[in-house]
């Protein structure tokens, strides 16, 4: 039988994800990818989903007839 590539692919990326998200800030991990992708996920991810979400409000805001 065939290993599932995709499955473990998946499954070793999710297990990296949380990894990172959960554990990122840890001294041990300082100055390595995981460190990185923690501060992507906690900062870069985060700033950029409130830019695309205020710009969205405003689109809308700005659609809506004036009183």
């Amino acid at each position: 039988m065939e290993v599932p590539w995709l499955l473990v692919a998946h499954g070793s990326v999710t297990a990296l994800v949380v990894v990172s998200f959960l554990c990122g800030q840890w001294p041990i991990f300082e100055g390595t990818f995981v460190q990185s992708i923690n501060h992507f996920l906690t900062f870069g991810a985060y700033h950029y989903l409130l830019y695309v979400s205020r710009a969205s409000l405003l689109r809308l805001l700005s659609l809506l007839p004036s009183a």
